[in-house]
């Protein structure tokens, strides 16, 4: 997928899998809400969590998204980076209000951060020739 066709797709979702770096250097998983704007990936993690607390000691973190619904639907984005803190007031509106996909009945809380889709992989199966 082009850049722009990368965005568009993360646009149309409302979560992505969060990776980060764990202290001996693992990758810890969580699924996070997310929002696309402005060309920057914004999502939000929950105060105190472990994914929070990984953000603060390192900032590098692998965002994905994809969707399958038939061989031939396959898509799916990666993008990785470093994090940039959000304050309160550049939060998109619709992260803002987004409920926790993991916790659909709480109330939205936690710090957001932003990432460039400077260092994306994307792939579309819809584009695969000769099928």
């Amino acid at each position: 997928m082009t850049l722009e066709d990368s965005a568009d797709f993360l646009a149309s979702r409302t979560w992505v899998v969060l990776a980060t770096v764990e202290p001996d250097g693992s990758p810890w998983a969580d699924v996070v809400p997310s929002a696309m704007h402005s060309g920057l990936l914004f999502f939000r993690v929950l105060a105190g969590s472990r994914s929070e607390r990984n953000i603060r000691r390192d900032a590098r973190v692998c965002c994905t998204q994809d969707q399958n619904p038939t061989y031939y639907e396959i898509k799916g984005v990666m993008v990785h980076g470093t994090v940039a803190p959000v304050a309160a007031a550049d939060i998109p509106a619709e992260l803002a209000t987004r409920p926790d996909p993991l916790r659909p009945g709480d109330e939205p809380s936690g710090d957001c951060y932003s990432v460039s889709l400077t260092d994306v992989a994307s792939f579309d199966f819809q584009k695969i020739e000769r099928r």
